[in-house]
């Protein structure tokens, strides 16, 4: 997501929360686990988000 496309949206949006290109990751073992790769997002007012993995956790 872009800010250019968060814009043509809705010129009358407002916007909670607008995160871009977020990476995460940890170490397990000794190994970097990639757990978020580029992830954008805006968030609006009253919404909730959950991210969870492919084994059910997030």
């Amino acid at each position: 997501m872009n800010r250019n496309a968060i814009k043509n949206e809705g010129a009358e949006k407002a916007y909670l929360m607008i995160l871009e290109d977020i990476h995460m990751s940890f170490a397990h073992h000794g190994n970097v686990i990639h757990v978020l790769r580029g992830i954008s997002l805006a968030i609006e007012p009253g919404e909730s988000i959950a991210i969870v993995g492919a084994s059910g956790v997030g």
